[in-house]
């Protein structure tokens, strides 16, 4: 018997995601100029990262609970 490749019920179980790895803003802010998407604690927001001054830094961990590497969404 084949597959039914129409019913959308069924779980896509070979599709690879990829593991986003966040980290906390309290630990490491991201290098500068670095693309990354951050969270508030609320929201996400895409951000290109980039550090004036020292105060930038608390700034960015006031801001921001956590951050990670740019992802693309996945393919479907």
């Amino acid at each position: 018997m084949e597959p039914n490749v129409n019913n959308t019920t069924e779980p896509h179980h070979d599709a690879k995601l990829p593991v986003i790895r966040w980290v906390a803003s309290a630990d490491r802010i991201p290098e500068n100029r670095q693309k990354v998407l951050c969270y508030t604690g609320h929201r996400m927001i895409e951000n290109s990262w980039c550090m004036h001054t020292d105060q930038d830094a608390e700034w960015f961990k006031r801001t921001f609970t956590h951050w990670t590497e740019d992802v693309l969404p996945p393919c479907v």
